[in-house]
């Protein structure tokens, strides 16, 4: 018998190596235009009822996913997008709307061009969202033929989604992580059902596009709440991806990861990130769907050198703590071309200081750009700093080119631990809708929320100065006035500039005409208008 179960093995991995060798696993599916790289489904998936979608006239699977519906490809050059639903098209809108994207409604197909790779949020007739990541195609993929590429499937794991595969996986992490070099483990498509997993030095994770790693922190003895450190401290959370005290990281593919935070939320087991760097350099994240986080999705720590690039982040809308991206007392950040939809902040820069014990020194925090990207938050901020601010100094922070498509404050800055931030840049910002509902009690529906105050009376008061806003849009101005407030003479808010501040299509060039409050502690806040 294992003589028999080792040649179906080894007859196994020869076909997938003839499909790669040979003929790459998306050729035939795109031979007809030569254009669009179609996806593999995941296994389990919900197949959406709502929608049905083709790209030049070839089907894409779209999967319904909790409140929305998610349709994945690549493609280059011009393609023609068909969405199709059940009843006739009344209206409809297509997000970002800097994207210039016509659509035609006939019947009950909505018809359009895409001619580059985008993130799409499209509505019909008030419907679910349809989310549409139309990625470029891949750029040089790992491949099983190569020596430094190891293959999860010679781990004789399920690749079902039915057996919790935790201790295999984590293995075949060591043994990449053990190689002279490093290496690549390689998911082929299919779902791998685990618990929380620790990433190691020079470990590149890839996952074709059909490739799942299911998160099951709720099941008993798969969730690690904290994790070492070699100066004898300890994080007080995890994630399902751990990457402590390491260097040169990658995770990468057209795959997904999933932590089913709705089911561990239910049974009140704990919480973590889905993806957690601590006191790591060189780290890249990129093309990946991470969805469903606990509490926080992506949570970089005490890092430095990280890239986060084409990732699409899906959280629960619903819960409080579902932030998208934490930038966390890190340097020389990178994120570009991502997508976020949450409950939570999309996209935050902070510095805390409650994620090791005992505790360690802040560092100061410079060098973070966020650029290019599409963000959606149900009740808190798209593009926000704080409200952890433990560092001395938080500078040269960078929001560039941004859509916001939704946020109860879509640009906010918050210092309440003491540090003085300054030099924070914000050029190209479009924001479509501010929240206008209530969604808990400490929605803003503000467009701006600069803040300086103190956690604790014991906590110190910091400064926030020379911030420089430009070309910043908005359709409307939110439910409420925004607030600029500093805390006392010393500690003010000031050296504002706005230069092209334009609201319901309208220059604003004061802050009665752009309706912002200030206290008696801000000044000298300027309004420009280009020639």
């Amino acid at each position: 018998m294992r003589i028999e179960n080792a040649l179906i093995r080894a007859l196994a991995v020869t076909v997938v190596l003839l499909l790669f060798v040979s003929v790459p696993a998306w050729a035939d599916k795109t031979a007809a235009t030569g254009s669009v790289i179609v996806y593999d489904d995941i296994v389990g998936m919900t197949h959406s009822t709502d929608y049905t979608l083709t790209v030049d006239s070839i089907p894409i699977t779209v999967e319904a996913f909790q409140d929305v519906h998610i349709a994945r490809f690549a493609f280059s050059g011009s393609v023609d997008i068909a969405i199709t639903v059940d009843d006739p098209i009344i209206d409809f809108n297509i997000s970002p709307h800097s994207l210039s994207l016509t659509g035609t409604a006939t019947a009950n197909q909505l018809t359009f061009t895409l001619t580059e790779p985008s993130k799409l949020i499209v509505t019909i007739n008030d419907g679910d969202k349809l989310f549409l990541f139309a990625d470029p195609p891949e750029s040089s993929p790992p491949t099983l033929c190569s020596p430094d590429v190891i293959n999860i499937m010679d781990y004789d794991v399920d690749a079902t989604g039915t057996v919790n595969e935790q201790a295999k996986i984590q293995q075949a992490l060591n043994d990449v992580a053990a190689l002279s070099n490093g290496g690549v483990l390689y998911f082929p498509s299919g779902t791998y059902k685990t618990g929380t997993l620790i990433v190691g030095s020079n470990t590149h994770i890839y996952l074709e596009s059909g490739a799942l790693i299911q998160g099951s922190y709720w099941e008993s003895g798969t969730y690690t709440d904290k994790l070492p450190l070699s100066g004898g401290q300890q994080t007080t959370v995890s994630g399902l991806l751990s990457i402590i005290e390491e260097a040169h990281v990658t995770i990468s593919g057209r795959g997904i990861i999933d932590a089913d935070g709705k089911n561990h939320r239910a049974a009140s087991v704990g919480g973590g990130r889905l993806i957690f760097a601590v006191q790591s350099e060189h780290i890249h994240i990129e093309d990946i769907m991470i969805r469903d986080s606990i509490s926080w999705n992506t949570h970089v720590y005490h890092s430095d050198h990280i890239s986060i690039e084409n990732v699409k982040v899906v959280n629960s809308p619903d819960n409080l703590t579902t932030d998208g991206i934490d930038i966390d007392n890190s340097r020389d950040v990178m994120v570009d071309r991502v997508f976020v939809y949450t409950g939570d902040d999309s996209v935050v820069i902070k510095s805390g200081r409650w994620y090791i014990l005992p505790r360690i020194p802040n560092r100061d925090v410079y060098n973070v750009t966020v650029q290019n990207s599409v963000l959606w938050s149900k009740a808190a901020g798209g593009m926000k700093v704080g409200t952890e601010t433990e560092a001395t100094s938080m500078q040269g922070i960078r929001f560039e080119n941004n859509d916001i498509i939704y946020a109860d404050i879509p640009l906010g800055l918050f210092v309440h631990d003491g540090t003085t931030l300054s030099d924070v840049t914000v050029i190209d910002t479009r924001v479509e809708e501010i929240n206008p509902v209530q969604f808990y009690s400490h929605s803003k529906r503000q467009m701006f929320y600069f803040q300086i105050r103190k956690r604790s009376e014991n906590s110190p008061a910091g400064i926030i100065r020379d911030i420089y806003i430009e070309n910043f849009q908005s359709a409307n101005y939110g439910t409420g006035n925004a607030y600029f407030m500093g805390f006392d003479n010393t500690h003010r808010v000031s050296d504002i500039t706005f230069k092209d501040l334009t609201i319901e299509g309208i220059p604003r060039t004061s802050l009665i005409d752009a309706r912002i409050n200030t206290n008696a502690f801000v000044d000298n806040v300027v309004f420009l208008v280009s020639d």
